[in-house]
């Protein structure tokens, strides 16, 4: 099996959200259910390619309008290659910057559009939207190498850890979906999608355990999208973990967790209250035993001492909502490098 590696990427959780899905009977882990669940996992990472499509929000707690912090849109075609996926997309993110009365600075829409390719695993990057704030960043709108971006560029400088490896797969095919991680699953009604007949599936996950997986960026990237009350410094990386351009948050450790208690992803356990923290997806798996849709709710509570920022906003709960839909898969799919701008 190919290690997959993450984009990342986020998740969500709300409670009105369940209106627009399958109401499901609470059940305990049942190992058959389970397995399946892990068979059709394994199986969507297995493909050859695949075309991926990301919607997502995030929504403060207590906000008093109803404009999310912060909306996503991804969209991916992915063929697999010897150790990985080569991928060919886009990523526009728009962020409703509040108001900080401390900083002097007024609210504020920030829309940043970053085209991206990815062949055997080095990234390339092109901006094709830029906010004003972000303009003295010199951000590239041609092609470029995305290990040559300096610091304030999004580059190894910035956060570029996560930046680099943020395009390269669809974090959701990482979730830990085992007996280790999955607290409850449950089969509910049937649903068709994209004219196939779907088993639909409800998963509850220890918030921990993805934290210390492969697929944590999707929960750490809660911080960077304008989330825990902070109005956010536009493409600074959060917490060790770099938002896409304008997503908000603050600059972080050269795209790595800090270092703390909580295991491999060390800060993790300074940063969330695990406990207060939840995950839920439903997941369609059709009758080709592939997974067609997620729809992820994460809900991501700060702990005491998440705010590191004495002028920011005090830090609040997020409610992250993200479907990510696969389709196209095993179909001949070409990606190659662009033609880069010359550097000086």
């Amino acid at each position: 099996m190919k290690k997959r590696i993450v984009i990342p990427l986020l998740l969500m959780g709300c409670l009105t959200i369940w209106g627009v899905v399958p109401t499901f009977a609470q059940s305990t882990v049942d190992p058959q259910l389970l397995n399946t669940l892990k068979t059709a996992f394994d199986n969507t990472k297995a493909a050859t390619s695949m075309t991926v499509s990301v919607d997502a929000t995030t929504v403060r707690d207590g906000q008093t309008d109803t404009t999310p912090a912060r909306t996503e849109t991804d969209a991916l075609q992915m063929a697999a290659n010897a150790t990985g996926w080569d991928v060919s997309g886009s990523r526009t993110t728009v962020s409703n910057v509040p108001a900080n009365a401390a900083n002097n600075t007024a609210a504020a829409t920030q829309t940043t559009t970053t085209e991206f390719i990815v062949v055997d695993g080095k990234t390339y990057i092109r901006f094709t939207a830029i906010p004003d704030s972000m303009t003295q960043q010199n951000l590239p709108k041609d092609w470029v190498a995305a290990d040559q971006l300096g610091r304030g560029q999004g580059g190894q400088g910035q956060g570029g850890g996560r930046l680099l490896g943020n395009f390269t797969s669809e974090g959701s095919l990482l979730l830990p979906v085992d007996s280790t991680s999955v607290t409850a699953v449950s089969e509910g009604q049937a649903d068709t999608l994209d004219g196939q007949n779907m088993h639909v599936y409800q998963l509850t996950l220890n918030p921990t355990a993805v934290a210390n997986s492969d697929a944590a960026s999707l929960l750490t990237a809660a911080f960077g999208g304008g989330g825990f009350g902070r109005e956010g410094n536009a493409g600074q990386a959060t917490n060790g973990q770099q938002p896409p351009p304008a997503s908000g948050g603050q600059q972080g450790n050269n795209g790595q967790p800090p270092a703390g208690n909580g295991g491999p992803q060390g800060g993790f356990g300074a940063r969330f209250d695990m406990q207060n923290s939840t995950i839920n997806l439903t997941v369609w798996v059709g009758d080709d035993n592939l997974i067609h849709q997620i729809q992820s709710v994460v809900v991501v509570t700060p702990s005491a001492n998440a705010n590191t920022d004495a002028n920011a906003p005090a830090p609040t709960a997020v409610t992250v909502t993200r479907m990510v839909d696969f389709s196209h898969f095993n179909e001949p799919v070409t990606i190659t490098a662009p033609q880069v701008a010359a550097t000086s």
